[in-house]
């Protein structure tokens, strides 16, 4: 079963420094916010460059360097947009039908 975003967050939110084991950055909340509310900018992106609407949420992976990895995939897509930790620029790279897109948003 599928986790839910509300989920997702609560587990983003205990993990510590050195999650990983190889000295992990912490993830904080504001980075844990901050994708949240760039998901549905994200999805508008997707549909403005590729006409192409993403009905899924996405998979919220931890980064070791405190940012998040936002993941859409399927047979036919592969959308990655990482949020960085701090006041960086999140960017995002997709594949839709072979034909390939990436910027910052």
């Amino acid at each position: 079963m599928e986790k839910t975003i509300e989920e997702r967050v609560r587990h983003l939110l205990t993990l510590e420094e050195d999650w990983d084991g190889y000295g992990a950055s912490k993830i904080e909340r504001n980075t844990i916010l901050k994708a949240v509310e760039n998901i549905p900018l994200i999805k508008r992106k997707i549909l403005e460059i590729a006409k192409f609407r993403l009905e899924q949420e996405p998979a919220i992976n931890p980064c070791p360097d405190g940012s998040l990895d936002l993941e859409w995939r399927t047979t036919d897509y592969h959308i990655l947009a990482n949020i960085p930790a701090g006041s960086g620029i999140p960017d995002y790279s997709a594949t839709i039908k072979n034909k390939k897109y990436s910027g910052t948003f």
